[in-house]
């Protein structure tokens, strides 16, 4: 699946590279197919949050020019295409909750590059909700593990980016449709038992797991 969606996520970067390059007609306002997206979810049975996470977690491991310059009008395009829906982007960014860990081992910068492609400009947009992303998959549908195959990963990337969208919270808001600073206390208050209690359950589990803490939460 994630092979699927990265070909064509470089079938868009493709057609848009040509169409700079080359200034052709035939290549002006083209788009990428999605038939095979479409395939994923109709025939496959494939959950459009599922294919967002998947997709995410492939993206940045490709030149960095491309997902610096694309990514960000590519997924602009799937949701215009409604390929992608508010609900199914907010789900899709809690499943990619539960990678990032793991993820962070080969992308120390994915905190950072998250927040600049993704969440920045569609929490900007209205297409996603900071209250609706937990950053956590719902018990349910995690994978039972025996006890001793469980990895444990490093998790102070995940911990940053928190810290990234909590900063955007009294900056900004946490409801894109009421713009506006507001004080710490009440981003703790939203943090801690209200709509964003999700994140603080979230980073409460994996606590234990920051490397080097003193060093860690000396870097705040």
């Amino acid at each position: 699946m994630a092979n699927i969606l990265f070909r064509n996520f470089e079938e868009y970067v493709a057609l848009v590279t040509a169409e700079e390059e080359e200034e052709d007609e035939e290549t002006k306002d083209k788009k990428p197919k999605f038939q095979e997206i479409k395939d994923l979810v109709n025939k496959n049975g494939k959950k459009e949050d599922v294919i967002i996470a998947t997709f995410l977690s492939k993206v940045f491991d490709t030149d960095r020019s491309k997902f610096e310059a694309h990514l960000t009008t590519y997924l602009e395009l799937l949701y215009q295409e409604k390929f992608i829906k508010s609900k199914e982007f907010n789900k899709g960014l809690s499943r990619l909750g539960e990678m990032i860990p793991e993820l962070a081992l080969d992308f120390p910068d994915l905190d950072r590059d998250l927040w600049r492609f993704v969440i920045k400009p569609f929490k900007e947009r209205g297409y996603i909700q900071y209250r609706f992303i937990s950053w956590r998959l719902d018990p349910k549908e995690k994978p039972k593990q025996e006890e001793e195959d469980e990895m444990v990963f490093d998790t102070n990337v995940f911990i940053r980016l928190i810290a990234i969208l909590l900063k955007d919270v009294k900056d900004n808001g946490h409801d894109s449709k009421k713009p506006g600073q507001i004080p710490w206390a009440d981003v703790v208050k939203l943090y801690e038992s209200g709509e964003l209690k999700d994140w603080s359950a979230a980073v409460r589990a994996r606590h234990f797991q920051i490397d080097s803490p003193e060093d860690f939460w000396a870097s705040f």
